[in-house]
Order: structure tokens, then C-alpha cells, then sequence
């Protein structure tokens, strides 16, 4: 079979609930990676329509610090609350649950182009929107279940 020696990447950004939602965004840009005006894009699209505040969980990616982030959070009125883990600790996150089976699943396709990339994630990051027994179940992962509360 004939390689093209091509790699392609997309970012995602994406946010479960211990009550099996999830809300996700596929960042389209050219950058490498997603900015800080991405994350607050995807923060105001999270708490539009939501009645109750939202906590968040996120990693120490300098995004998730970066004062950009944090003003625009201030501005929401309590709409939203961001809480970081600690260093070097991916497995209290619920949400890497949901990156595993992404690059799990679309590594099983035959995939030659960026867009073919970004329409398979975005089909796996779908098919697991309307399973939330399996976005339930990764929150009974004993080092996420801290979140289930």
C-alpha cells in the first residue's frame, strides 16, 4: 500500500458531566494548536442555555491559565467556575476518557486527508454524545470518581 508520509492533526476541545453530557468543539484552524480565544469560544458556547453554573475541571495547560482565559471567566458572573488539576495528572480527569476513545477509534480508519480527519473525530466525538452510559461510566473510573459528586 503507498504511503504519502503525510500527518495531519486536529485539536479538540471537549467537556463531559457526571450525568453523561457531552459538549464538544473541533477546532478547524491552521494553527497546531488551539488559543486562548478558542478555549474562551468554546467556554461561552458551554454555558449558553445552561441555568445552573458549570465547574470545570481542566488540566494545567497554559491556555487554561493564561489571563486571556481568565477575564472573560470573570465576565460570565459566576456562570462558570474553572478548577486545575494537578500537575502531571491525566487520570483525574474525566475527560481524557473521551480523548482516548477518539484517537482510539479514528486510528482504525483509513484516513488521507485533513478533513477526512476532522469528519471522522467529529463522528466518534457524536456517537459518543448519544451514549451516555459510556461518558457515565468514566466518571466510576476510581481516580475520576471524585467528580461524580
Amino acid at each position: 500500500m503507498p504511503r504519502t508520509g503525510a500527518r495531519f492533526s486536529v485539536n479538540m476541545l471537549s467537556a463531559v458531566s457526571a450525568q453523561g453530557d457531552l459538549r464538544f468543539m473541533v477546532h478547524e484552524g491552521t494553527a497546531t494548536a488551539a488559543t486562548a480565544a478558542t478555549f474562551c469560544a468554546f467556554l461561552e458556547r458551554l454555558v449558553t442555555g445552561m441555568e445552573r453554573p458549570i465547574f470545570l475541571v481542566v488540566d494545567g495547560h497554559r491556555i487554561h491559565r493564561a489571563k486571556k482565559v481568565q477575564r472573560p471567566v470573570v465576565q460570565l458572573d459566576g456562570k462558570l467556575k474553572l478548577f486545575l488539576l494537578p500537575p502531571y495528572s491525566p487520570q483525574l480527569n474525566p475527560d481524557e476518557w473521551v480523548l482516548n476513545n477518539v484517537k482510539q477509534r479514528v486510528a482504525k480508519t483509513f484516513i488521507t486527508t485533513r478533513e477526512q480527519l476532522i469528519a471522522s473525530a467529529r463522528s466518534v466525538l457524536h456517537s459518543l454524545q448519544r451514549t451516555q452510559s459510556k461518558i457515565i461510566g468514566f466518571f466510576r473510573d476510581p481516580d475520576c470518581h471524585y467528580a461524580a459528586a
